[in-house]
């Protein structure tokens, strides 16, 4: 029992030096330098609204009867009226030699060019090049959305990869080139091509939501959008499907009173919201608010429509959604950073070249421990984030030297 007191009396006494510590500690700083700062931040806030719904394109069904079918549009390929998409073949074994032929005039073509461009010291250098253009290509078109030419920047850089250098590049070509003469000596690969009968961009992603149009969404109840969320994609036997629209689209179901807060928005006419759809864009996407239908059992359906990111839509579609309502935009403050002067208005103390400045603001919001501001009306320079704010500090005035 006495040992039990004893250690608790101990780990009290260093507990108590330890903050005694800390007060000193801080006493120091305090009086060497009266100065705190931190960084000026830009924070965007706002109420935000979830729902689930679906994403609804212009879309068309490209189907066909014949058995033996390869698709040739890229994913994400623009397609114009009468452009090719697939290529039906007599049996599987012509189409398997048919894209075998393809992906080897490929390989050939790129392997040719690198031994041509190769040569003694510069071989290397030369590889390496190639094969870099080809990630940095493939990265960028991936970032953009554009899958189109994704299968052949593939090839090009497995080529590349298993070319070691000019000899082994010769060598491949050589037996790359010999396989190519064979097939066309031996098989069938002729085909019938199958052409696009409307422009549109191509996408292989079917779904079972394609027979759900724009037209038919406009009377949509909440039902039957609670009902198509609730079913699911399906799969299809189509080789794939036409974007025929510029506009996509997305249904949201809401609650009555979220949904009433999207319809104040539209009294003054047409209204926009910024929205974050799962899987989609990644990035916050301004959506207008075509329409705000009627309750029904607590539910509104909502409709919203975008004409940008099309391409980043097209592996979308049952999918959430977040609603940002109200959103404001400022520089994060500190409240004990903010202060008034003798005629009411509000400014900030911020430190630039070992100097204090004067910054007049305007509140935004607040926003918790913080106010977002704005720098105030006839300011020359604006507040921007990443300057550093005075949050204490001692005898401030505009142009003091900060010693530090």
């Amino acid at each position: 029992m006495e040992k039990t007191n004893f250690v608790t009396k101990l780990i009290s006494a260093l507990l108590f030096v330890a903050i005694a510590i800390y007060i000193g500690v801080s006493a120091i700083n305090y009086y060497t330098n009266p100065y705190s700062t931190t960084t000026a931040i830009s924070v965007t806030t706002g109420d935000t609204l979830a729902a689930e719904g679906f994403i609804v394109r212009e879309e068309s069904l490209l189907e066909t009867d014949a058995p033996y079918i390869r698709v040739t549009a890229d994913e994400g390929a623009k397609i114009g009226a009468g452009q090719a998409i697939a290529v039906s073949y007599a049996s599987e074994s012509a189409r398997e030699a048919s894209a075998r032929i393809e992906t080897l005039a490929l390989e050939i073509k790129q392997l040719t060019a690198f031994v041509s461009a190769t040569s003694g010291s510069e071989e290397a250098m030369t590889m390496e090049t190639s094969v870099k253009n080809s990630i940095l290509d493939m990265n960028y078109n991936l970032s953009q959305g554009d899958l189109s030419g994704l299968s052949e920047t593939s090839v090009i850089l497995r080529t590349l990869i298993f070319s070691a250098n000019a000899e082994d590049a010769q060598s491949r070509l050589d037996s790359l080139q010999a396989e190519l003469r064979t097939l066309k000596d031996t098989s069938d690969a002729d085909g019938t091509a199958i052409l696009a009968e409307t422009p549109g961009i191509f996408s292989s992603n079917v779904d079972g939501f394609e027979a759900v149009t724009p037209s038919r969404i406009a009377e949509m109840t909440a039902g039957e959008a609670k009902a198509l969320i609730a079913a699911g994609t399906s799969e299809s036997s189509a080789l794939g499907k036409l974007i025929t629209g510029t506009d996509w689209f997305f249904v949201a179901v809401l609650s009555e009173s979220d949904a009433a807060r999207i319809e104040e928005l539209t009294a003054n006419g047409t209204a926009t919201v910024a929205a974050t759809v799962t899987g989609a864009y990644t990035g916050v996407i301004d959506m207008t608010v075509e329409r705000v239908g009627a309750a029904e059992d607590g539910s509104v359906p909502v409709i919203l429509s975008c004409n940008r990111y099309l391409a980043d839509t097209l592996w979308s579609r049952v999918t959430d959604i977040t609603l940002t309502l109200d959103e404001k935009t400022g520089i994060r403050v500190p409240k004990e950073a903010l202060h008034t002067d003798e005629e009411g208005q509000t400014f900030i103390y911020t430190e630039k070249a070992l100097q204090v400045e004067v910054r007049y603001v305007d509140i935004v919001t607040e926003y918790g421990n913080y106010y977002l501001v704005e720098s105030a009306e006839g300011e020359t320079v604006a507040l921007r984030a990443g300057e550093e704010i005075i949050v204490t500090g001692k005898n401030l005035y505009d142009g003091k030297v900060i010693e530090k």
